[in-house]
């Protein structure tokens, strides 16, 4: 970018910038004391990009010993080897023998009374720290949206990883979390609330969690007001914790929020520009989907790493080296698995959901209306790319004919395997995810691995329905 800049002056700016960057962000490494890695994060967030150019025979390999069977003695290596029916079973048959995989994992014990407890306590610090304490003209906005709960996951999974992390270090993890957990637990899904009212603005979104968007009704201003204001009551909750890298850890959340929004900004028409024009159409796609993960990693895996380590500070404080370092990390590393998972299959049903039941509340093909790709759209791109390209430009203008438009493009993402791929990349994610569980507990079967090892299945068995 530097080229574009004729200003010498200018241009020692920013190179200070970018060096004052990277020495508050080693001065963060040094202050949490954990060692997390660049590469290795970079290695976790990227890791599907190699199906885009060769199928995932490791995962075939691990999951599927008949398919895997069948292809070894084939020699099959590459996607053109195969046609795209024999893929779309093999991929299908893969991730249905990961799912029956991951089963061994949940024990029977019942962790609905941990998970029931915790979210009542949590709508009861809703009700003491918000609701009770909001000036008047706030009230009819609040009420309504925050009478609609949602799926509660990033909630729940903080809650369970608590629990997880207290019995992987001996203490008493039958009792409830403490308040200096819940506290934080509230803060978090408070910045997650904010940033869905100010994203729907953004996304000119209609619908959110099968009702009218808040600034549908209430309008734009009082909508974003509404959203600052839980930014800032999260801020103050976070404080009265009084814990420094807690604090740490919610500020990085919100600037990565902020950053995932930034680089969405260059979607479907920058990316039709540069298609005309490159050479290397297939590094430019490439080249897209990085930058879709790490958008993905900001806007959503983000909040469950960083709130991993937010939870796993609280407990060191408490309970000192009984909480070993590696299991921060593995914290940290599973948030970053699992909630990739959670964005992409987010991204895959924007396109399923217009043809199942499942989701019915939620909007489809919104991301692509907005020009924004995601994860079947890149895929489409390298099996197919010039029916793609004309069918994408057909959906980013005004068109009498969108409509059967967009039915066509989820015809041509299953019969390419577009989608089927992108659900192999979801449960790859996911298997990493349940490895740093495995990590945490010594592979001890617990109601609080369970419960996390649950909510990976929960999120795959919406194939079921497509």
């Amino acid at each position: 970018m530097y080229k574009y800049i004729k200003n010498n002056e200018l241009k020692k700016s920013l190179n200070l910038f970018k060096r004052s960057i990277t020495i508050t962000k080693n001065q963060l490494v040094k202050e949490f004391l954990v060692d997390l890695d660049d590469s290795c994060i970079r290695s976790e967030i990227f890791y599907p990009i190699r199906n885009l150019y060769h199928p995932p025979i490791d995962f075939i390999n691990k999951n599927n010993p008949s398919d895997a069977l069948f292809l070894k003695k084939k020699k099959i290596n590459n996607w053109n080897e195969l046609n795209n029916q024999e893929w779309s079973k093999i991929l299908q048959n893969s991730t249905k023998c990961f799912r029956d995989n991951i089963a061994n994992y949940i024990v029977n014990d019942d962790q609905n009374e941990f998970m029931l407890n915790e979210n009542n306590a949590q709508r009861d610090l809703l009700q003491s720290q918000l609701l009770e304490f909001i000036p008047n003209e706030m009230k009819d906005i609040v009420k309504y949206v925050f009478q609609s709960e949602g799926k509660l996951t990033r909630q729940n999974y903080l809650s369970a990883l608590v629990g997880l992390l207290k019995f992987a270090i001996g203490v008493n993890h039958s009792q409830p979390i403490g308040l200096d957990h819940r506290m934080l637990i509230h803060s978090i899904q408070l910045i997650h609330s904010a940033s869905l009212l100010h994203d729907d603005i953004l996304d000119n979104s209609e619908i959110r969690r099968g009702k009218k968007a808040p600034y549908k009704i209430f309008g734009n201003k009082k909508t974003i007001l509404l959203g600052d204001y839980l930014f800032s009551k999260s801020c103050l909750n976070i404080s009265i914790i009084e814990n420094i890298n807690a604090m740490k850890c919610i500020s990085i959340i919100a600037e990565n929020l902020v950053k995932g929004e930034f680089s969405q900004l260059n979607g479907l028409g920058s990316l039709i520009e540069g298609l005309n024009n490159s050479k290397d159409k297939k590094g430019l796609v490439g080249n897209y989907f990085e930058k879709y993960l790490l958008k993905s990693y900001y806007k959503t895996a983000s909040l469950f790493s960083f709130g991993g380590i937010a939870c796993s500070e609280l407990l060191k404080k408490a309970y000192g080296n009984k909480l070993r370092m590696e299991m921060i990390i593995y914290s940290y590393y599973m948030g970053l698995n699992f909630g990739l998972a959670f964005q992409l299959m987010d991204d895959i049903l924007d396109f399923t959901n217009s043809i199942s039941q499942v989701n019915s509340g939620k909007p489809f093909f919104n991301d692509i209306k907005q020009g924004i790709l995601t994860i079947p759209i890149y895929f489409l791109l390298l099996r197919d790319q010039e029916r793609a390209t004309k069918i994408l430009v057909n959906t980013n203008f005004y068109n009498s004919d969108k409509a059967e438009i967009l039915k066509d493009l989820v015809n041509i993402l299953f019969d390419t395997n577009s989608i089927q791929a992108s659900i192999v990349c979801v449960a790859q994610y996911l298997e990493r995810y349940i490895h740093f569980i495995n990590l945490i507990s010594k592979s001890e079967r617990n109601v609080f691995s369970s419960f996390l090892v649950k909510m990976a299945d929960k999120l795959l068995k919406i194939i079921d329905d497509i």
